[in-house]
């Protein structure tokens, strides 16, 4: 229930009605602004604030602030697209497109773990 709020706060930013289609950047080349995109989602819970709130009261305030933040549509489709894989496999996702950037780490897969 609380990744439906994160896709419907996405595709609300949007503009799409529906889920668009993973872009060349995000299997292929890596545009900065794409990456960026990736290392703002990577560390959100920091910098929406959602860490400082009790767990209950986290997703919403994520949801919105990764709805904002994103500025591709890669960046969008990515986040989109990994929300609607199972429990896990969108931690693993997003881990292999942080390391495809060149991001040490994601705190946000570990939170989703």
């Amino acid at each position: 229930m609380k990744w439906l709020l994160l896709i419907a706060c996405i595709g609300c930013q949007s503009g799409e009605t529906g889920a668009p289609a993973v872009g060349r950047t995000a299997i292929g080349a890596t545009t900065n602004e794409y990456a960026g995109d990736i290392e703002r989602l990577c560390n959100a819970m920091t910098l929406s604030g959602a860490d400082k709130l009790p767990q209950g009261e986290r997703m919403m305030p994520l949801a919105q602030w990764v709805a904002g933040a994103l500025v591709t549509p890669e960046g969008k489709a990515f986040m989109l697209k990994t929300n609607q894989m199972p429990k896990g496999a969108h931690a693993d996702a997003l881990d292999a497109e942080a390391k495809r950037v060149g991001l040490a780490d994601c705190p946000l897969s570990a939170y989703w773990r």
